[in-house]
């Protein structure tokens, strides 16, 4: 991938504190070679792999939770020809494909070149290590092409991240659930979301509630039940 490098150049680190001192101020090359004197090329192979995970997030997974957030837009276009439930969300760092919807499409996944970790709503890490490449995104007759990883969603096909909103110049209107797409020497097309009526903010998703525990956030368990009452009835009166 691309940011790979950028990856690697702040994740490795010199080996000992020894050589850290004498590393100072160096550039890469000066670490990369200090650390290549005390690593076997075998070791060393190994330990950049580990140190070349790359990290990614996904703030939405299910319907609800897309319904529930001002700042996500849902709505329906053709994804490689077939329609497909799609959230339009700034907040994820990639583009993601129900792994469902991926068997409806006459298409093979490729292995990425670093494996993904992918942090959940609740805090769960999934590891992804393959893509499904230049996916053609419809939106009013232009095709827009996204990279899209292999996700368990629920209810929804396709979450667009940052990813595909920074590649084709997005700019998002949550009031009226649009999102403007102005490549350079592109045609301006606009992708128009579903308006709903937002839920009151007092309820929220037990997804969220289990994010919210994580965070260490004081809960107060209540029990409510509904007392029936004797219902009066008309009396004879002398």
């Amino acid at each position: 991938m691309s940011s790979g490098s950028a990856y690697q150049r702040e994740r490795i680190r010199a080996p000992n504190r020894s050589t850290r001192s004498i590393v100072g101020q160096q550039r890469w090359g000066g670490i990369r070679e200090l650390i290549l004197r005390h690593l076997s090329n075998r070791k060393f192979q190994q330990w950049q792999e580990r140190a070349l995970v790359v990290q990614g997030k996904v703030y939405a997974i299910t319907q609800q939770e897309a319904e529930d957030a001002l700042d996500m837009i849902t709505g329906t276009t053709f994804i490689c020809n077939l329609l497909a439930r799609v959230l339009l969300d700034p907040g994820a760092t990639h583009s993601f494909v129900s792994s469902m919807f991926v068997t409806k499409l006459d298409r093979m996944l490729e292995p990425l070149s670093q494996e993904l970790v992918i942090y959940t709503p609740v805090g769960d890490a999934l590891l992804v290590s393959e893509v499904l490449c230049e996916c053609e995104v419809l939106v009013e007759g232009l095709g827009l092409l996204v990279d899209l990883l292999p996700l368990e969603l629920q209810v929804l096909d396709v979450i667009l991240g940052i990813d595909f909103l920074f590649t084709h110049y997005a700019s998002m209107d949550c009031h009226r659930k649009e999102v403007i797409l102005r490549k350079p020497g592109v045609a301006k097309v606009v992708f128009r979301g579903e308006r709903k009526r937002i839920i009151s903010t007092s309820l929220i998703s037990a997804l969220k509630v289990e994010k919210l525990l994580r965070n260490g956030c004081t809960t107060f368990l209540a029990h409510v039940a509904e007392v029936q009452k004797e219902k009066l009835k008309p009396k004879m009166f002398r």
